[in-house]
């Protein structure tokens, strides 16, 4: 759901990754490398919403902004080869563990209605996956509605967008500062998600 804190989330993974944090529990882990490419926010707007969560982070296990970098552009088309080479420039600079990206209407000028429309963007962004990174990236649900009224949390557009990543969660609210993490797509293998979020701090989303 829009405003709801989807950005926040994956910037806390990044966030996470980063300081050697399990993103939900704040277990030690073994740092890595993140990089996030923001495509609607400008550098200072980014920085300024990382601020809290990587002192939050450097105060808990090691300073995240040693191993994370920020890059923001516009808007852009992923499936032009000038702008695809710029990613995978970032890719062989960085190295990253974890690539953040988003959101999806950004990264290309126009609506993925069909699956002729969506596949040129997924192969891009499967050259992005091919070079090892994990790869996280935000999308906006759609306005239909289900048969009791309640909102599909999936991406808006093909539906080949469902079958293309392992995983596919939404965020829908349930109450003042708490949503159900709900999945979309079943899931390609099994791991610990969380059901319910709450808001933590104002830019944490710590499970119930």
């Amino acid at each position: 759901e829009e405003g709801l804190g989807k950005s926040h989330l994956l910037r806390q993974f990044a966030v996470s990754l980063a300081a050697g944090l399990h993103p939900f529990n704040g277990s030690r882990l073994t740092p890595g490398k993140s990089l996030i490419i923001d495509c609607e926010n400008t550098r200072s707007q980014v920085r300024r919403k990382l601020r809290p969560a990587v002192q939050w982070a450097a105060n808990r296990g090691i300073d995240p902004s040693e191993h994370m970098v920020v890059d923001c552009v516009n808007r852009m088309d992923i499936t032009r080869d000038k702008d695809l080479a710029r990613i995978h420039q970032l890719l062989d600079a960085v190295n990253p563990d974890l690539v953040v990206i988003g959101p999806l209407y950004r990264l290309v000028p126009r609506a993925l209605q069909t699956d002729d429309d969506t596949a040129p963007v997924l192969a891009a962004l499967d050259t992005i996956r091919d070079r090892g990174a994990a790869l996280i990236m935000e999308a906006h649900a759609g306005h239909v509605t289900g048969e009791r009224g309640v909102r599909n949390m999936r991406p808006r557009g093909s539906s080949s967008l469902l079958g293309w990543p392992e995983f596919g969660y939404g965020m829908r609210a349930v109450s003042e500062g708490y949503a159900d993490f709900i999945p979309w797509r079943g899931n390609r293998e099994e791991r610990d998600w969380p059901q319910r979020l709450r808001r933590g701090d104002g830019f944490r989303w710590p499970p119930t």
